[in-house]
């Protein structure tokens, strides 16, 4: 997926490449005749538009993860801190730092999901929580709550 941010583009350069690509003007009033200078006068500002905004990659957005906290943050870093000592010292005492730290960042993760879970479905209370719980269970599309 790519954008184009229009604050850092050029304009000159914009004008520039649409005065090269329209060269003539509109003479003809014929339908078939006026549709194709439309359709060049479309590709010659969708041409110059890229030429002075390229087109750059953007973030998909993600949903906000409700379960994440600072603990979990916290473990986390841990467990790339002890991942990073082992590819660096390959030791006994860091690969147990390294199972330990994967350990409990798992199993704080798999309790707060549970009870992220637990308290979704205690609040299924109005139609539109229902229905995604139905599309959940049949394992259908889930556009959120």
């Amino acid at each position: 997926m790519f954008s184009q941010n229009w604050k850092l583009g050029d304009f000159s350069i914009l004008r520039k490449s649409l005065e090269e690509m329209m060269t003539s003007p509109l003479k003809s009033l014929f339908t078939r005749i006026l549709e194709g200078k439309v359709e060049h006068f479309h590709l010659s500002i969708q041409k110059a538009l890229n030429k002075s905004h390229p087109l750059q990659p953007c973030k998909a957005s993600l949903c906000k993860v409700t379960w994440w906290n600072k603990k979990v943050e916290e473990l986390r870093r841990e467990v790339k801190v002890s991942s990073s000592h082992f590819r660096k010292n390959r030791s006994e005492g860091n690969f147990s730092l390294l199972v330990a730290a994967r350990r409990g960042f798992s199993k704080l993760t798999r309790k707060l999901k549970r009870k992220e879970w637990a308290n979704f479905c205690e609040e299924a209370d109005s139609p539109e929580k229902m229905a995604c719980l139905n599309k959940i269970f049949q394992g259908g599309e889930n556009k959120g709550p």
